[in-house]
């Protein structure tokens, strides 16, 4: 309102005040308001157990070679063994940061005296990040969401530290 009183009725701010019938007038504006994500994700290859294969012991093969007499001195080794078999898995790993800033100038413009009687620039700076990874069973990695607030939840942190400032 008080911008299309200044601008239709090209009047001056006191007289602004005059018709509002008040006695501190208060403007500014945000000069910055931004939230930047950055994301660094990486490829991780881990080697897990997937079974057992049962295969003929290499032991067994060598004592059923030797000669009759000796293999009736020894007991037999196991005929079969089980032999671990692995696969290779593939997961994401990554971190994201979020960055938020925000400016806001205020002015107080004191009705009574016709001036501005005080002008600062407030700032606020928001920071959080968090590593994420997808969940492998089979090789025992858990998962880890990732856990950042949304872009509208650091404009309203921003927000918020700005109106403590000007408190």
């Amino acid at each position: 309102r008080i911008d299309l009183l200044l601008e239709e009725q090209k009047r001056e701010l006191k007289t602004v005040a005059n018709l509002l019938n008040v006695d501190l007038i208060i403007g500014g504006n945000v000069s910055l308001l931004n939230v930047d994500r950055q994301n660094t994700e990486n490829l991780v290859t881990v080697k897990a157990k997937v079974g057992d294969q049962t295969i003929i012991n290499p032991e067994f093969e060598v004592w059923q070679r030797l000669p009759k007499s000796k293999r009736d001195s020894e007991p037999p080794p196991p005929k079969v063994i089980l032999l671990p078999t692995y696969q290779n898995f593939t997961y994401k790993k990554g971190r994201t940061s979020v960055k938020g800033y925000a400016s806001v100038s205020l002015r107080v413009f004191d009705t009574t005296r016709g001036a501005i009687t005080y002008a600062q620039e407030f700032n606020a700076k928001f920071l959080a990040s968090d590593e994420y990874q997808d969940e492998v069973q089979m090789a025992g990695v858990k998962s880890d969401p990732q856990e950042l607030p949304s872009d509208t939840e650091v404009r309203e942190k921003l927000r918020n530290k700005i109106i403590s400032q000007i408190a």
